[in-house]
């Protein structure tokens, strides 16, 4: 029906597509993969860095960045509901972490003013 040359190259063009759409809901399915290890890093964070309360915030705050980053670029979840649930609780999470991360460091300079008046007195 086609010429072989141009044959050859809708072959391609459907094995390159084909590709893609497996590469593509591959990333899709692997959600459940990204939002466990998600979880398991927020863990990790908190009992690695308990007496550090400013980089548990920093790095938890970025963590939830790349969430919601990898939520509206890749639109992992099919279903609208499922994922206007998704987004309103990474915001949610977001202002919570903005919050604590402004209250660690208000925290942390509070404490190095009372070590320089300390050091000061002393």
């Amino acid at each position: 029906m086609y010429p072989p040359e141009l044959e050859k190259r809708l072959n391609i063009q459907k094995e390159i597509k084909g590709s893609f759409i497996s590469i593509w809901s591959s990333i899709q399915q692997g959600f459940l993969l990204i939002f466990t290890i998600r979880i398991t890093l927020f863990s990790l964070i908190l009992a690695v860095f308990y007496q550090h309360p400013l980089m548990q915030a920093t790095m938890i705050l970025i963590l939830n960045i790349m969430m919601i980053i990898y939520i509206y670029i890749k639109a992992p979840l099919k279903n609208a509901v499922n994922k206007i649930q998704q987004i309103c609780y990474e915001h949610i999470f977001l202002c919570v972490n903005f919050s604590v991360t402004g209250l660690a460091g208000l925290d942390q300079s509070k404490q190095l003013l009372y070590e320089q008046e300390k050091l000061l007195l002393a």
